[in-house]
Parts: C-alpha cells; structure tokens; sequence
C-alpha cells in the first residue's frame, strides 16, 4: 500500500529524449509567435502518467493576440519536426477558465 501512495504522489521522471523534444517544440514557437511568448507543457508528460507514445501537450499565451494564421503556421512548424511524438497545441486566450486553471497548475514552463 505504501508503494501506491508513492507512485501517485510522486511523477515519474521525464526521459531526456522527450523533455528535449519538447523544449525543441518552445523554440519553434517562439520562433514563430514571438519571444515573450509564454509556453507551458501540460498534461500526461509533467502530470506522470504518460505511456510512451503520449503527445507533447503545449500551451501558448503571448501578450498580443494570436492570430489564427500564425498558430495554424506554428502548428505546421511543430508537425514538420523530426519526431515520432505527435503535438497539441493550445492558445490560452481561447481556452475555458477550468482547462486554463488546469494548465497553470499543472503545467511546466519552457
């Protein structure tokens, strides 16, 4: 029982391989969407309850508004990198305040 309540209550590690992708993937955003723009990894990977395939989940804010052109061209940037890990991306302007508490709990920032 006490091993349980250790696997919960600790995350298991992030393997380099992964954190380094997704720290590739906060370059290209900020690359495409603006240096000051904040990104946030949320979701199976920094929770750690990932299975090996799980998707790089991301969540971007900048202080100007996103258009939906540049976060479609972000998206492209993040699908043409050399990985087998598939992205989703999230643009926190147009995400609902519980998924947005969610990510600023849960998330890491890159």
């Amino acid at each position: 029982m006490g091993d349980a309540v250790t696997r919960l209550s600790v995350p298991a590690p992030i393997p380099y391989r992964v954190r380094s992708v997704a720290g590739q993937a906060a370059r290209v955003l900020r690359r495409e969407l603006g240096r000051e723009a904040r990104i946030l990894w949320f979701a199976s990977w920094p929770r750690g309850d990932a299975r090996p395939h799980s998707d790089i989940a991301l969540a971007v804010r900048s202080p100007a508004l996103l258009d939906p052109s540049a976060l479609s061209g972000a998206r492209e940037r993040l699908e043409a990198l050399e990985t087998l890990y598939s992205f989703r991306l999230l643009d926190m302007d147009q995400t609902g305040e519980e998924r947005l508490a969610q990510i600023e709990r849960e998330g890491v920032e890159l």
